[in-house]
């Protein structure tokens, strides 16, 4: 006997607000890492990179999400964005039309979030 779960796929495909997770409170959030996602074909890792990872801390719950940004060019230099941290200096990000998609992991055998938006931008209004 199988201990999967069985799962509508309706409801785990369909993208929502991102202030719809529990992990989120502000579509405004401490950056704390950027990491690129290279372009794989047939299998094989290329050079070309098609998105960023944003590592980012929410405010509120303290909880710590990646969220997917399709473009080749990342808002901050992952390098810069270390060195002004290990300076105590905070950066923190605006997402723009962020969402959430619920998705089955077969590796932990439960549902999990994924994060993704159309842009992230540094938030220059933001107090610590």
């Amino acid at each position: 006997m199988s201990s999967r779960i069985k799962i509508n796929s309706s409801i785990c495909q369909r993208p929502l607000d991102i202030l719809n997770s529990s992990k989120v409170s502000d579509t405004t959030m401490m950056l704390v890492n950027v990491r690129p996602v290279p372009v794989y074909e047939e299998g094989t890792r290329t050079d070309r990179i098609e998105s960023h990872f944003y590592d980012c801390v929410d405010l509120f719950s303290f909880d710590r999400i990646a969220i997917k940004v399709e473009e080749t060019k990342p808002l901050i230099d992952p390098e810069e964005l270390l060195e002004r941290r290990e300076n105590g200096e905070k950066i923190f990000v605006e997402v723009i039309e962020g969402t959430v998609t619920a998705y089955y992991a077969e590796r932990t055998n439960s549902i999990e979030d994924s994060f993704k938006a159309k842009a992230v931008r540094i938030a220059t209004n933001h107090d610590d």
